[in-house]
């Protein structure tokens, strides 16, 4: 009878664990998936560079230029912006907009200019 009792004990004893380890496992595992989470849906770190962002200025700039200097890349911008290979300037007369589309030997760059005359 007592080694009944002894036994029910350890068995309760190693289920209670059983089951205690299978919590703090699976909370661990809903941390991992939480901090995975998190870090797929947080932005990535770019710090700014006052350079860089002069650099993406004259590529705004140069979507005003007009449309034939855009895709020569001779206008006035352009010479800012050397090492600029262009793929496609785009021109839409009814809309009035222009855009081009180039690279560099580390980016793509895609400048957008909507229309010039609102009214």
């Amino acid at each position: 009878m007592i080694k009944s009792i002894i036994s029910c004990i350890i068995i309760s004893f190693l289920m209670i664990n059983f089951c205690n380890s299978i919590k703090i496992n699976g909370d661990e595992q809903q941390q991992q998936q939480q901090q995975q989470l998190n870090l797929e849906n947080s932005l990535p770190s770019f710090p700014y560079d006052q350079a860089v962002a002069e650099i993406f200025v004259q590529f705004s700039y140069a979507a005003y230029c007009n449309g034939p200097d855009i895709q020569n890349w001779n206008c006035t911008t352009c010479k800012y912006l050397p090492g600029f290979n262009i793929v496609s300037a785009i021109f839409n007369v009814t809309t009035n907009t222009q855009a081009f589309v180039g690279y560099t030997s580390n980016q793509v760059i895609v400048s957008f200019r909507g229309s010039m005359d609102v009214g």
